[in-house]
């Protein structure tokens, strides 16, 4: 991509520069490195009770309070995975939400990405912690390798590193699986240029290896994304290579080839996941979270907007302060993107044909990912195609933040090679002037809205700051143009290039001290102790969903962006009726109420008719037990059927029907129902739960169902006395199976063949491209 006479990529030069990148994560991260604190949000739950109650001397609020996600879903998903890694299961079904759901086939849970396996040694908070440091490092060294190897020089290698590995969007999303993926984007360009270069080998396998990882690395919109517009660019430097007398056919082979092997290898995540949307609860077709104009201005100021950290985030009604921040790539990497666009419009003098393919692809492909991720309504029809449509609208714009870094080096790397004159630097106006233009027009669409928020100073002093950026990166690029000392100036430009991405991050990814970690409360330590398992309802208290999660307390609501259909539906349908008669078939064993918030629950009701007692308070939280919740596993004599789930859902809300002793199904099984003759249909006694094994044992008086009070979901498989069973579901979202006469052993164990079909995959294209690489790499060596 850059001059020929580029000096081949070296293990040393590599190492050297893995020991620099390390060297500034030190810095970066000197609370981690130095003080031994660890990277997490967890301060968060200081903001919630009962861990507000318990707040350490000097608490400040957190520094960020976007950290939802982290806080409570990825880290509980992580304690699940740690448990599982460390007892030697397959750390397949989360039992501590909504009844359960999968874990393994949410992507987010990263379940099969190969870092997560530090989780084995490592305690929680110090894994999470490696894995931020590494992904950011490791998202900086395969950029610099994957320059090196698109034949640029290694000053220019090392500018695109920082740029691109410690970049905002980066950083923005280091405790994201968004940063994961970004890992991997420089490595699947690398293998679409191959493939363009006729470099078939390489660029197959460098094209399924970053595929491949890019799928596993846990954000499927970001990964559909990056696939989706690298394929539009892919498409456009074919057809300008084909115009050149290229045959098309053979890179089209080699490109459509190495995604169908990622594909297939990634099998094992992706299967389980499709088969987990199938029963998920139903989402917008299209999150309308677009880039605005007014987001256009932090493509250059990237505080233009204020955050969270500062407390000046001024656009809320609009804007999350991460998806503006996202958008700035650094002042240097603009004025590159402006000298290869420049050298577009001085023709063959200035850049050979291929570079000025390249440059043209990247720049269709920049229009259209930032096109689609604005409010177009002449582009709804293409927001709306399969995949995009489950997209927030601004991800299109993911594409455009990797593209220009690339552009960047493209035009950094020609400007440094060879002397220059001073008036060449008019060409950095293609992008200078334009974007003073649009930043002026912000300016005064807001300005109103500014005065009234009264951060005049602040969004004054932040575009001052990029005005002198700018000029900074400009005198650094006309440095070059006096003196021959290239090394110097190319240093001096990465150092200011680094800074530059790093300071508007600043104080947005908290550390903690480990002594600040919040701990098991008194409340939190009292439900640890209660036998297991023990569901609890905590909205009540407003404890928010999935931060019992932390602490091995499972909870009857959950937190996550997926969730089974049938828990949210059964929900939503009862509403506040569930509390007439349903509630005692969710096996709830505790409600929890703040008294000084509006009941979410009946409680006096509830006390009155016996069905609840107030066991204690703690934390300034009522602990109450449901004295007539029905047991985890039971037996009942009636099966009722339903034509439909609108049958059904009416027929439970009918005062006549009483769900202790009669159970009801939508999907009645094949065999014989229960004729409910007896007056006690029997015991049920649950000996063994784990999250995706359970075994009961049943002595029935008669024929009769087993109702369990975990969630129905495809996979579950069941077996009585060691013959499987067929599982349907009773009350629309728990199990239950028909049992018959006397003495049995009853097991669950969750073995979705999804899974099974996607392991096998997985490994037919592990062994298929690990076999075909040692045999050219033998092939090369003889």
């Amino acid at each position: 991509m850059s001059r020929a006479g580029n000096s081949p990529l070296r293990a040393r030069e590599c190492a050297i520069w893995a020991l620099v990148l390390l060297l500034i994560q030190v810095v970066n991260f000197s609370g981690f490195f130095v003080r031994g604190e660890v990277l997490a949000p967890s301060d968060l739950l200081f903001k919630i009770r009962p861990w507000s109650e318990h707040r350490p001397p000097g608490f400040t609020e957190p520094v960020n309070s976007l950290m939802y996600d982290p806080a409570m879903a990825f880290r509980p998903d992580f304690i699940r995975l740690q448990e599982a890694l460390r007892e030697g299961r397959w750390p397949l079904w989360n039992d501590l939400e909504m009844g359960g759901l999968p874990l393994l086939a949410n992507c987010q849970s990263r379940v099969f990405y190969i870092p997560h396996l530090a989780l084995r040694i490592l305690d929680v908070d110090t894994a999470i912690s490696c894995f931020i440091v590494c992904k950011l490092w490791l998202a900086a060294f395969v950029a610099y390798v994957c320059a090196r190897a698109l034949n640029f020089g290694v000053w220019p290698s090392r500018w695109f590193s920082i740029v691109w590995g410690f970049g905002c969007f980066a950083h923005i999303w280091a405790y994201w699986p968004i940063t994961d993926v970004l890992v991997w984007a420089p490595v699947v360009f690398l293998g679409t240029e191959w493939a363009i270069e006729r470099r078939y080998r390489k660029g197959f396998f460098a094209l399924a290896l970053g595929g491949t990882m890019l799928l596993f690395a846990g954000h499927p919109e970001t990964a559909f994304a990056i696939g989706a517009y690298v394929t539009l660019y892919f498409a456009l430097r074919l057809a300008f290579a084909w115009a050149g007398g290229l045959a098309p056919w053979r890179p089209i082979a080699i490109f459509a080839g190495a995604w169908v092997l990622a594909t297939t290898a990634y099998a094992s995540q992706l299967l389980p996941f499709i088969e987990y949307l199938r029963q998920s609860a139903p989402v917008e077709d299209r999150v309308d979270m677009p880039l605005t104009f007014s987001a256009l201005s932090t493509f250059w100021v990237p505080r233009f907007f204020g955050t969270n950290a500062e407390g000046t985030f001024w656009d809320k009604n609009t804007h999350n302060a991460n998806l503006t921040i996202q958008q700035y790539v650094g002042m240097a990497a603009w004025l590159g993107a402006a000298i290869a666009v420049a050298n577009l419009r001085r023709g063959a003098n200035a850049t050979g044909p291929a570079a000025r393919a390249r440059v043209s692809a990247l720049l269709i492909a920049v229009a259209a990912s930032v096109l689609m991720a604005v409010d177009a309504p002449l582009l709804g029809w293409a927001q709306n195609l399969p995949g995009f449509s489950h997209m927030r609208t601004i991800y299109h714009v993911y594409f455009t933040l990797f593209a220009l870094p690339l552009l960047g080096l493209i035009g950094l790397d020609t400007w440094f090679e060879r002397p220059r004159k001073l008036r060449e630097l008019t060409m950095t106006l293609t992008v200078l002037v334009p974007a003073a233009t649009l930043l002026a027009g912000i300016w005064m669409y807001n300005e109103r809205l500014i005065q009234m928020a009264g951060v005049r100073e602040y969004v004054m002093r932040e575009i001052g700051t990029a005005i002198c950026i700018a000029m900074v990166s400009l005198s650094i690029l006309a440095a070059h143009c006096l003196t021959r000392q290239r090394g110097f100036v190319w240093a001096i430009l990465i150092a200011a290039s680094c800074a530059d991405v790093l300071w508007p991050v600043r104080g947005l990814n908290p550390s903690l001290r480990r002594s600040e970690l919040p701990q098991a409360t008194p409340l939190i330590s009292y439900l640890q102790e209660k036998a297991k398992p023990c569901r609890v309802d905590v909205l009540g208290a407003a404890i928010a969903p999935g931060a019992a999660g932390n602490f091995d307390v499972e909870e009857w609501e959950g937190y996550d962006g997926l969730y089974p259909e049938r828990p949210i539906r059964f929900r939503e349908r009862l509403a506040r009726r569930i509390w007439d008669k349903m509630y005692v078939v969710s096996s709830t064993d505790y409600y929890l109420n703040d008294p000084q918030y509006t009941e979410l629950a009946p409680i006096g009701k509830l006390a009155d008719r016996g069905e609840i007692e107030l066991e204690t308070t703690l934390d300034g939280i009522d602990v109450y037990r449901h004295v007539r919740m029905l047991p985890r596993a039971r037996l009942v004599g009636t099966l009722e059927i339903a034509h439909n789930s609108e049958q059904l859902f009416e027929r439970m809300l009918d005062p006549e029907f009483d769900p202790s002793s009669t159970a009801i199904t939508e999907s009645p099984p094949v065999a014989a129902l229960p004729s409910g003759q007896a007056e006690s249909p029997g015991t049920a006694t649950l000996t063994v739960h784990r999250p995706e094994h359970s075994v009961i044992e049943v002595r029935a008086e008669q024929d009769a169902v087993l109702v369990v009070a975990e969630n129905y979901f495809s996979g579950w498989r069941a077996t009585v006395d060691g013959v499987d069973t067929p599982i349907f579901p009773v009350y629309y979202c728990f199990r239950g199976i028909c049992v018959p006469k006397g003495d049995h052993v009853v097991a669950f164990r969750y073995v979705p063949s999804s899974l099974i079909a996607g392991v096998s995959m997985s490994a037919i294209a592990l062994v298929a491209s690990s076999g075909s690489a040692i045999y050219f790499l033998r092939r090369r060596r003889s």
